[in-house]
């Protein structure tokens, strides 16, 4: 994957979890076109970028800490 396409990745990913609340990983993959795998290293990607993205174990979504 080129970085033009990371990013725009990546940009969607955070979007999908700005707007919604508490929101799957089954969800994020199926929406992005990515693996569990993939969509876990999009998103260890957004927190070392500095988004505080949480995610609830008892509805098993990600969501954003504001």
């Amino acid at each position: 994957m080129n970085f033009l396409a990371k990013k725009k990745k990546l940009d969607y990913l955070l979007l999908l979890i700005q707007n919604g609340e508490g929101i799957s990983a089954d969800y994020l993959s199926e929406r992005s076109c990515t693996s569990k795998r993939t969509l876990y290293r999009c998103i260890s990607d957004l927190k070392q970028m500095g988004y505080n993205i949480g995610y609830c174990a008892v509805r098993r979504s990600y969501y954003l800490i504001s």
